[in-house]
């Protein structure tokens, strides 16, 4: 796919800023950047508008939503927001003609930064939470300077762990009966905070906060919830993001950008796909085969297939949001899966643990692959002894967990972000999309016309989106409106027309003696007004609905 830039490695704050004025400069018509929240390090929270401004206004066009980094060691997510947006800009893409198209690519810039100039993993943000000091126990650090967080084992009579007599990298779990041998605890490699001498505690995350569970539905505080903050929107970045989707009512579907296991799920998360929206969960899975055919990934729902615990559920999410408040069709994308590309296969529904032997054949599986694909600095280090601060000798080793685990290797992120643009833009194709399918002017008297004016939806989805936008009641009827220096007879200037229904809501099915389309809701509806004019004079036709676009039509009668 034709780019102006190289997706090869993962980009810092300062070359994504440079990159975004880069194109913002060259494609001016077509891109536009703007900051909707200022963070702690005095960074930017970047949203980036693509349109073709020579066919109209941005807030004209139906529109589709993007953005990465909720979570800041994921970023895959922002470089393929990045990517596409790059796309769509590079090739001039004829879709920016019809729709707009909205990228957040890095929602925590401060969050992302420390993840690639440290050796720190965190959740979202470098802000303390839920304590603004450290609590005891063992929090991670790079103890052997390498820049790198890796494991720490622990020699013990009390350790559940072994080395592997087949390869002395792998530990494996130690049987109920041993009782004679060498035994380690393992750790991740950091330092202890007010130890005792005696007990290993790994302390909660000095940095705890987690954007994906800060939207205002289905929000829990943080006892049961972790990382959740203070309130609803308490993170100036989130509510940023939810006032910025709110101000764009022309937004009906979106995708989120996460890693990893390579998987597109859906909402409901609170609760089963069937108490859902029918028509909906079609949408979802529809829209959803499109994304699997270009990346591979499988698609599912989240509460059935994703949670390992339906009880305490994560809650406060972005797409639970979107979709039960907005009536925003919107997917999670978790971008790369290591295991597949390692030759292991997944099981969905997802389960909290395999069995002890399969969880041992995997493991070895991921270390084959690294050993043979991924450079020899985030590959597995051998276990080194070191004098650890509180516990005397100890060993570091293992892998680098951010690029291989969390994210792709470098020299893979091009193929799997390019796959991920494909589908962008396929969800990019089905939004609604109003269209004046004729428009006809019969004179029935001088001076006096009848026109007839059919407003149809091209698009896959209906201009109310999904049936959660009619719960919520946030659908709007399309209007339909005849402008102009003229005489309305027995009719207003404007016309509600209610909904039309996208291509998505015919039933079609291959039945015994053939192919069948079945009965539908209108996808074309038709507006008549009797016009008192001199010939010649012009008059406009304006239709428009928020998601499905503001379209005009000038003629002489």
């Amino acid at each position: 796919m034709l780019t102006t830039f190289k997706y090869d490695h993962y980009y810092l704050y300062d070359e994504l800023k440079d990159c975004l004025k880069i194109l913002q400069d060259k494609y001016p018509h077509l891109m536009s950047v703007e900051s909707i929240c200022e963070t702690d390090e005095q960074k930017q929270v970047f949203a980036v508008t693509l349109t073709n401004q020579n066919t109209g206004a941005p807030h004209t066009k139906p529109a589709f939503y993007m953005d990465g980094n909720h979570h800041a060691g994921e970023v895959t997510g922002s470089m393929a927001a990045m990517h596409t947006i790059d796309y769509l800009v590079k090739n001039e893409s004829p879709l920016l003609n019809d729709y707009t198209v909205y990228v957040i690519p890095r929602m925590s810039p401060d969050g992302a930064e420390a993840y690639l100039t440290s050796a720190e993993k965190l959740r979202s943000v470098n802000r303390n939470y839920p304590y603004e000091e450290k609590e005891a126990g063992l929090h991670p650090s790079d103890l052997d300077g390498d820049g790198v967080i890796r494991l720490m084992r622990v020699k013990s009579p009390y350790g559940a762990w072994k080395i592997s007599s087949d390869d002395s990298r792998i530990m494996i779990k130690r049987q109920p009966d041993e009782v004679n041998g060498d035994f380690y605890n393992v750790y991740p490699e950091g330092e202890i905070v007010g130890f005792d001498g005696i007990n290993i505690k790994l302390a909660k995350n000095k940095w705890g906060l987690d954007f994906n569970r800060n939207y205002p539905f289905g929000w829990f505080p943080d006892a049961r919830q972790p990382g959740s903050g203070k309130y609803p929107l308490s993170n100036p970045e989130n509510k940023a993001v939810a006032d910025f989707i709110i101000n764009h009512s022309n937004i009906s579907l979106a995708s989120t950008l996460h890693t990893s296991g390579g998987m597109i799920i859906y909402p409901p998360g609170i609760h089963p796909e069937k108490k859902a929206h029918p028509f909906d969960m079609k949408l979802y899975k529809t829209i959803g085969k499109m994304g699997t055919d270009e990346t591979t990934y499988p698609c599912y729902n989240i509460f059935d297939a994703f949670l390992t615990d339906t009880v305490n559920y994560s809650s406060g999410a972005f797409d639970d949001w979107c979709y039960f408040t907005q009536g925003i069709l919107t997917y999670t994308v978790e971008l790369w899966d290591m295991k597949k590309h390692a030759g292991i296969s997944h099981t969905w529904p997802r389960i909290a643990h395999q069995e002890v032997e399969k969880e041992l054949e995997d493991y070895k599986k991921q270390l084959a692959w690294i050993d043979t694909n991924v450079s020899k600095e985030a590959g597995f280090k051998e276990w080194t002894k070191i004098n650890h601060p509180q516990l005397g000798e100890v060993e570091i080793g293992g892998c680098d967990f951010k690029y291989t685990m969390q994210n792709c290797p470098p020299h893979l992120l091009q193929t799997e972000i390019e796959n991920n643009t494909k589908f962008m833009l396929r969800q990019i194709a089905t939004l609604p999309k109003l269209v004046f399918a004729s428009v006809e002017v019969i004179q029935v008297a001088p001076n006096l016309y009848q026109m007839e004016v059919v407003v149809s939806n091209q698009g896959y989805l209906p201009t109310y989106v999904c049936e959660q936008a009619k719960t919520v009641k946030v659908d709007q009827p399309v209007t339909v409106s005849c402008v102009g220096e003229v005489k309305l007879i027995n009719s207003e200037e404007t016309q509600t027309i209610g909904h039309l229904e996208g291509f998505s809501g015919i039933k079609t099915e291959y039945s015994y003696d053939g192919i069948q389309t079945e009965n539908h809701a209108p996808i074309l509806k038709k507006v008549t007004w009797l016009i008192q004019a001199k010939t010649g004079t012009t008059v406009t036709l304006i239709a428009t609905q928020p998601k499905a676009g503001r379209i005009e039509k000038s003629m002489s009668l």
